[in-house]
């Protein structure tokens, strides 16, 4: 029914407009003073609708590699919006850099048909762990609720994949964590154990907070730096662990490499779709990455479009009984959302709540395609596109409960694992596993720190 786009067709570092591509660096960019400039991460959006947007909207896109960049386009004032991860949504609003949302301007409805007025009114409309997740963060750094400052886009939480026969005594374990994975995967007494055979037989995304938050939950550790953490009240504070300390939480993972003689074993990419799609070729044995992309990798990554029954055939062949993925209990938790600069010109302001809600808020009609099997739907052709899971419970239900069994009518089982992968349990957002805002000591030592740990391991 549906047709997958793949995801090389978004350019690294250009910009997919209706007309061709603009490939200049950004800072070359003249931006006309009516543009409306949107900062997102690279391939984190359907370019199908980005060119439908630049039909409609005079836009500007800008990439990022990393929440980190972030701050500095807000305060430049060179981006009107930013898509962010919830730890530096809660810095821009310690940072008050960043303007509360104006709900009724997205004209959007409640169950009961009344239109949501603010935040309070998402409680029936957002996903429970959505709505955990905004009201604990939001509660922790000074506010009721992190709704009063952001439009959640798509959440996400770690999976381990691994490809080749199952293995009954990780994948059957009842409650398996992150530190059961790497007991078994580092275990040198297994005969031919396939994830110490050769270089890169593990891949893990490296990004020296997510490393940081897996090392913490091996340990049963809060996952954030709790001396260096930053709030509304506390804007100010300047304590961090020191790198020594910082280097300490990252031999967690350190320690089951540390006694095998070949380096290398394990190794880190900071571009998903590297990562992804090594997995999905069978270039690697296993990886540490997010639900969004194990999806994508478990539906054939790059090398695969989904497009006819000839390819849901091949998928049914290669990948059912040879990908399997993990999902530890103790996880950590993320979601992304928009947020909107303090400074936005009011005369861009209708236009801008109108892309936001094109992009994640028109539920009308969502599953309705055209003639091709296309999603009519905006906010449904972004998703199929993503596969990362929903922020808002119409979506949410569709897709835990329906999307898949269309996109795989004859094969079951798949169709079950991505709906497994794709569901996030509310039960299991605490503080605990919920990235903070932490100060810019902290995040200089764990980088420095993260370094060290790639260097040697």
């Amino acid at each position: 029914m549906n047709k997958y786009l793949t995801k090389t067709l978004m350019i690294t570092g250009s910009i997919l407009l209706a007309g061709g591509v603009i490939s200049l660096p950004f800072s070359l960019l003249s931006i006309n003073s009516n543009s409306i400039v949107i900062g997102n991460f690279q391939s984190y959006m359907s370019p199908t609708l980005m060119n439908s947007l630049n039909k409609e909207y005079d836009i500007n896109w800008q990439y990022y590699s990393s929440n980190a960049e972030i701050p500095t386009y807000i305060q430049n004032k060179t981006l009107d919006i930013a898509i962010a991860t919830n730890n530096m949504v809660g810095q821009l609003i310690v940072q008050d850099s960043i303007q509360k949302i104006e709900w009724e301007r997205f004209n959007i409805t409640t169950k009961s048909g009344t239109i949501v007025k603010d935040y309070h009114d998402l409680k029936e409309i957002v996903t429970p762990a959505t709505w955990n997740l905004c009201e604990i963060i939001g509660q922790l750094i000074g506010i009721e609720n992190l709704l009063e400052y952001c439009i959640p886009y798509f959440s996400q939480d770690l999976v381990f994949g691994y490809n080749g026969p199952i293995i009954t005594d990780i994948h059957s374990k009842p409650n398996c964590n992150f530190n059961d994975i790497f007991s078994y995967i580092t275990d040198t007494s297994i005969l031919n154990n396939r994830f110490l055979k050769n270089n890169s037989s593990v891949m893990m995304i490296k990004d020296a907070r997510t490393v940081f938050d897996i090392c913490n939950l091996i340990d049963g550790k809060n996952i954030n730096p709790q001396d260096a953490i930053i709030s509304i009240n506390n804007k100010n504070n300047n304590s961090s662990p020191t790198i020594d300390e910082m280097s300490q939480i990252y031999n967690s993972i350190y320690n089951y490499y540390s006694g095998i003689s070949n380096k290398n074993i394990i190794t880190f990419n900071s571009d998903s779709n590297v990562v992804l799609n090594k997995f999905a070729n069978n270039e690697i044995n296993g990886a540490f990455f997010y639900n969004g992309d194990a999806i994508y990798s478990l539906m054939g990554g790059d090398s695969i479009s989904i497009s006819d029954e000839y390819t849901a055939e091949q998928i049914d062949h290669e990948w059912t009984n040879n990908k399997h993925v993990i999902i530890p209990e103790q996880n950590f938790i993320a979601m992304d959302a928009f947020v909107i600069n303090k400074t936005l010109d009011s005369s861009k302001k209708d236009q801008v709540y109108n892309i936001i809600k094109s992009i994640s808020l028109d539920f009308d009609n969502m599953i309705d395609v055209d003639e091709e099997g296309n999603y009519l739907s905006p906010t449904m052709q972004n998703f199929d596109y993503v596969n990362y899971t929903p922020c808002y419970l119409q979506l949410y239900d569709y897709v835990t409960t329906t999307y898949f069994k269309e996109c795989f009518p004859n094969n079951p089982n798949l169709s079950s694992l991505l709906e497994e992968i794709i569901k996030i349990d509310e039960s299991k957002i605490s503080q605990n596993n919920l990235e903070l805002p932490i100060n810019n000591l902290a995040e200089s030592n764990m980088n420095i720190a993260f370094t060290t740990f790639i260097d040697k391991i």
